[in-house]
This record gives structure tokens, sequence and C-alpha cells, in this order.
């Protein structure tokens, strides 16, 4: 039986076409991060850094011109060294050109704990000229640090996806 199991599975992978991720753009990915926890109570603006090509304006801050910011991973590390009990929650805004808040995503959690959301669709999507800014309620019982990552693109026509390779 078993031979007959690895048979079909050699077989299998003897005729499959490798599989390609395609984005049907460009996309680069981008890491942003804040290291320094950020009190309770306080919110600052987070800089990302893309592999490569075009860089963030403004200090590596705000989405460049002709690209989209997908976020697909919101990390979130309390300030603390155990396992307890403390409420941390988190906002994270999309803020336009004019400090105006566009969408945003809430992240709470009630132990220092470290936590966070992945999307296979992009949560937050912030077009050229638009930044993260990262909020820590005073409700929040201490100090956060924050990684998140995504995509930088040129089309938001044509999302993340895994196809067969021709």
């Amino acid at each position: 039986m078993l031979a007959v199991i690895l048979a079909v599975v050699a077989a299998g992978w003897a005729v499959a076409r490798p599989v390609q991720a395609y984005l049907g753009n460009t996309g680069i990915p981008v890491h942003c991060v804040r290291t320094t926890p950020l009190a309770p109570g306080y919110g600052t603006s987070v800089r990302c850094i893309p592999a490569s090509g075009p860089e963030f304006t403004d200090s590596n801050l705000r989405v460049p011109t002709g690209h989209y910011f997908l976020v697909t991973d919101i990390t979130v590390i309390p300030d603390g060294d155990q396992d307890v009990d403390a409420i941390t929650e988190t906002y994270l805004y999309n803020r336009d050109a004019e400090d105006e808040s566009v969408t945003s995503v809430r992240l709470r959690n009630v132990t220092t704990a470290s936590y966070g959301a992945s999307y296979r669709v992009p949560y937050l999507v912030l077009p050229a000229g638009h930044y993260l800014r990262l909020v820590n309620p005073a409700l929040s019982q201490t100090g956060i640090s924050v990684r998140i990552s995504g995509l930088l693109v040129t089309n938001v026509n044509f999302l993340p996806l895994v196809a067969r390779a021709d």
C-alpha cells in the first residue's frame, strides 16, 4: 500500500508544473517598524523601508508618488518581559496629505504577549502621499512596539495571488 502511495505522489511531482507568485504588477516588499516602545497616551508616524526601488518620502514616512502600500501583516510587541495581565490597545491609521485619518485598524490584547494580524487581502491600502500613524491610547497599561509589512505596488487592480506557471 505504501509503495502505491509513493508511486502516485512521485508521478504527480513528475508532471506538476512549478508554482510562481504573480502580482499583476511590480510588488516590492516593505518593512515598517517602531522599535522604541511607544508609551500609553501617545501617537507617532511609522517609518517604512522598501527592499528596493522608490523610497518613501518625508524621511521614509509617506508612500511614494505612483505607488500604493498594501499592509498585509501587523505585529504588536508590548513592553513587558513576561506574559502578564496588561491591556494593550493599538490603533494603526491610514493618514492622508492633510493629516486626516482615512481608515484604521484596531488591535487589542489583555496580556504582554506579542500579538498581531495577517491578512490574505490587504486590510489597509495607502495611496501615494499617505502614511501610517500608530497610536497607543491612554487606556493601555504598557508601551508598545510594532512591526508592519506589506507590498509597494503600482496598481491595486492586480492584488497578489498564486498561479501556475505556463
